[in-house]
């Protein structure tokens, strides 16, 4: 049994390789710049997701609220009851973060993020929202 970090230093390490391996300077950059913010998406913002997020929007909640699941970038682009809830390369158009500054909904409920915890997740969705 390979242990969850494990499992994504490996992914990390393979796409890495793979990508470095395929061609050009420009190719590479491109390719870097993919590793990178893949692994800002697994440093930053999964650890904020499932600590905010998972325990009432993932398919491992006892009751997922408002058919919002928020564990894959395709449950992102799908949303729930309202929509989807992000909008890859606009956060100020990702109903996300209007949750987030309790513009419209309130998430999550227990407290507000921090400014700085909504800065990493707006910067993930101007990124284009990458996801492994």
């Amino acid at each position: 049994m390979v242990i969850p970090d494990m499992r994504l230093s490996l992914t990390l390490f393979l796409i890495h390789g793979f990508l470095c391996a395929a061609g050009t300077s420009t190719q590479a950059k491109e390719q870097s710049s993919l590793v990178k913010h893949l692994e800002f998406f697994e440093r930053d913002v999964r650890p904020l997701l499932v600590t905010h997020c998972y325990e009432c929007h993932s398919t491992h909640a006892k009751r997922v609220e408002a058919n919002l699941l928020l564990d894959s970038r395709a449950s992102h682009l799908r949303g729930g009851d309202s929509g989807a809830v992000i909008v890859p390369g606009d956060a100020s158009s990702s109903l996300l973060i209007e949750a987030l500054h309790y513009d419209s909904y309130e998430m999550p409920p227990k407290g507000k993020l921090s400014d700085e915890d909504i800065q990493t997740l707006v910067h993930w969705i101007e990124i284009g929202a990458p996801w492994p």
